[in-house]
């Protein structure tokens, strides 16, 4: 005759009540809920690696939009900051355009004082120091400084000196034929004059009726020597240094 059982079975307490499951059951996880594989049913190393696979693509598109959306982000900040540095460039380049133009006008604007100034002192020293050039030397008078003008005027009032005396010495050996032969029609009427005979100036217009004719000219024994280098002047002859 069997004993009775005192002990519990499998899934009783000691009252003999069933107990409540608290465990997970095969295929299903930690909320009850049934995994994607079947129940009863393990999965493969190569369904772990489909899966992880899958996470990871998954993954990688999500992060591809964000670096899509960073990067189109990135290229208008910076084509913003480069039309603002453009802007600025421009703006510096037109400041400094500005700042040279007004050095150039600057520069021209003294240069043309000092020219002025030069100019005016010169025309003051000839004036009071060789006024009696004729107009070809003082024309040759240079210098920018007062010392480097009164130099010149000495220099070219010497050369004007050296210059007249040496065509009064030439002249003085030429005959009156000579005198034609080099210079032509202004020579013979300067070779009438030296034998005496009066002779109007070259160009002189004829006295109207009724005015009385002017004065015989001068000789060149009655001239001094610049009344005789301003005949030649008038003549046409013209010295060179």
């Amino acid at each position: 005759m069997p004993e009775p059982t005192t002990g519990t079975q499998d899934g009783q307490n000691p009252g003999g009540n069933e107990e409540p499951t608290t465990g997970t059951q095969p295929g299903q996880n930690a909320g009850g809920n049934t995994t994607g594989a079947p129940a009863g049913v393990a999965l493969t190393q190569a369904d772990i690696e489909r899966a992880q696979a899958e996470v990871r693509r998954a993954a990688d598109r999500e992060h591809k939009k964000e670096r899509d959306v960073l990067t189109e982000r990135l290229k208008t900040l910076e084509d913003e900051k480069a039309k603002r540095d453009e802007a600025e460039l421009s703006e510096l380049q037109k400041a400094q355009k500005v700042a040279a133009d007004a050095e150039v006008r600057r520069v021209a604007a003294e240069q043309a004082l000092a020219t002025a100034q030069v100019t005016a002192l010169r025309a003051n020293l000839v004036s009071q120091n060789a006024a009696s050039l004729p107009a070809a030397y003082r024309a040759q008078i240079t210098g920018d400084t007062q010392e480097e003008i009164t130099a010149s005027i000495t220099a070219t009032q010497a050369a004007f000196d050296a210059d007249r005396t040496a065509m009064i010495q030439r002249l003085a050996a030429m005959t009156p034929e000579q005198i034609r032969q080099e210079f032509g029609d202004v020579g013979a009427a300067l070779a009438e004059r030296m034998q005496g005979k009066p002779t109007p100036s070259v160009g002189a217009p004829t006295n109207p009726p009724g005015q009385q004719a002017p004065p015989a000219a001068k000789t060149i024994e009655d001239m001094d020597q610049n009344e005789f280098m301003a005949e030649m002047a008038k003549q046409g002859i013209r010295v060179q240094l």
